[in-house]
């Protein structure tokens, strides 16, 4: 079996972000982050960040929710701690 991105990102990238959050006119992520975020996500944060009003939220990268499907609905390694720290306002 082939080793896939998130299991070298969990090995190699502490810094690897998966969660993005959007509202009140800030976005962390961009609609020219479509690969990342995918359509929807990218279209939310886009939104956002041009002032159109969108209730707060967050998008899972794209990356996560191949891992989820593909791995018997699992996180990858490590990703619900760092999203969690990161959703608090902490570091990684």
């Amino acid at each position: 079996m082939t080793e896939t991105t998130l299991e070298t990102s969990a090995r190699t990238r502490v810094d690897e972000k998966y969660v993005y959050f959007f509202g009140e006119g800030k976005a962390e992520g961009s609609g020219m982050m479509r690969d990342v975020l995918g359509g929807k996500g990218a279209g939310l944060h886009d939104m956002t960040n041009i002032g159109v009003p969108v209730p707060p939220g967050f998008t899972i990268v794209t990356e996560v929710c191949r891992w989820y499907h593909d791995h018997g609905r699992t996180l990858p390694p490590g990703s619900s701690r760092r999203s969690a720290r990161r959703s608090r306002g902490s570091s990684a």
